[in-house]
């Protein structure tokens, strides 16, 4: 018996030691589990008489007693503050839950609030440890954040997957630049370029309220500066060299309407100086797949219709994307094309000259825009319709 006391007195000792170190040691008990939390899918931020207000759509997971969670239909719920954290603890008190932020796939940010600038309440999708970088941004057009996440269709609510989708559906139609949290940044960031993102716009149909792209929204330095229309969003993208879909219509000259759909798109900007100042020189080369034209089935056509097509084509093209950079650089004073940064690659002096008036010194510079197209038939390598 006697042996037994050392091992009695060691494990006292050990238990003294659990009891004193336990309260110092991660609470894993009582993390929350999923059925306790919010899963944010996504966000809105609008700015109401100096508050925030923010908006989520969100789930909730039910435990069914099995181990399994579940999760709820989508929920629209909102909280005021004097900082979007202090919005989202709001939000976490009323429901008592807290908020997972790690689901999130878009942040929409009401007119309003982006005219005011972002930079005041961007910090917080930036440094908190949940959230995620490719979250999409996108700015509501003549509207609130808090209207657009419940926006309904059909009487089903608008979810914030599907609002992802419109942000980001440039893939699709290049009719809207789309933007994500960790390129904005950088950009806001930058010395010179502008931040930009997908536009969208409430629609009021009857008793629904759907939601739809409407072009771009431009920002100089964190403030909306204004928006480019669907067509000027092409124009953008094309310079860009990212136009790589989206189905358009010319008129080309005894042929009539041509449907085509872009395929492929490259861009490359060379900086030069003239008088002192930066020029431009954008070459924008681009792919067609030719679709549909207009006419009777079996109508001869020309025999050069492709060349025709082409040249319309380039044309078209070359004034839409003059057009835009006009808007962008005359109107808004923004670069969204980071002009700036070619201007630094490859003029490094006069780009640090022209760092304090940047927004003028981009009126005064001089551009030029070229456009090479090239068309690929869709269908029969040989066009029955044309005059052999």
């Amino acid at each position: 018996m006697s042996q037994n006391k050392p091992h009695k007195a060691a494990n006292f000792i050990l238990l003294i030691i659990v009891l004193v170190w336990l309260p110092f040691l991660p609470n894993y008990a009582k993390a929350p589990q999923l059925h306790e939390r919010l899963l944010v899918q996504g966000i809105g931020v609008d700015m109401e008489q100096g508050a925030f207000v923010v908006t989520l759509q969100s789930y909730h997971a039910l435990n069914t007693g099995g181990g399994a969670d579940v999760p709820t239909e989508a929920d629209v719920i909102s909280g005021v503050g004097n900082s979007v954290q202090d919005a989202f603890s709001q939000l976490s008190r009323s429901t008592g839950r807290q908020l997972m932020y790690s689901q999130n796939l878009i942040l929409l940010i009401g007119e309003k609030a982006a005219q005011e600038g972002i930079t005041e309440f961007f910090d917080f999708f930036i440094r908190h440890y949940e959230t995620r970088p490719s979250v999409s941004v996108a700015v509501v057009r003549d509207g609130t954040a808090y209207a657009a996440m419940r926006c309904k269709k059909d009487d089903t609510l608008i979810t914030a997957q599907e609002i992802a989708q419109l942000a980001t559906s440039d893939s699709l139609n290049a009719a809207s630049a789309s933007s994500m949290v960790l390129q904005m940044t950088s950009d806001l960031t930058s010395s010179t370029a502008s931040p930009f993102a997908a536009a969208l716009r409430i629609l009021e149909k009857g008793e629904d309220t759907e939601l739809q792209t409407d072009g771009t929204a431009l920002f100089l330095g964190d403030k909306l500066a204004g928006y480019l229309s669907a067509d000027q969003s092409t124009g953008l993208l094309l310079m860009r060299g990212e136009a790589a879909e989206g189905t358009q219509v010319a008129q080309v000259e005894e042929i009539g309407r041509v449907s085509y759909s872009l395929t492929g798109c490259k861009s490359d900007i060379t900086v030069t100086q003239e008088d002192g100042q930066p020029h431009f020189q954008i070459d924008v080369s681009v792919t067609a797949n030719l679709y549909e034209l207009d006419g009777v089935p079996g109508e001869q056509l020309p025999k050069d219709s492709f060349d025709r097509f082409r040249t319309t084509l380039e044309h078209q093209l070359d004034a839409l994307c003059n057009q835009t950079l006009s808007a962008c650089v005359t109107e808004y004073h923004c670069d969204p094309l980071n002009l700036g940064r070619h201007l630094r690659n490859q003029q490094t002096e006069l780009y640090h000259k022209a760092l304090d008036a940047w927004p003028q010194i981009l009126s005064n510079s001089s551009y030029q825009v070229t456009v090479s197209a090239r068309v690929e038939q869709i269908g029969q390598e040989t066009n029955p319709h044309v005059k052999t």
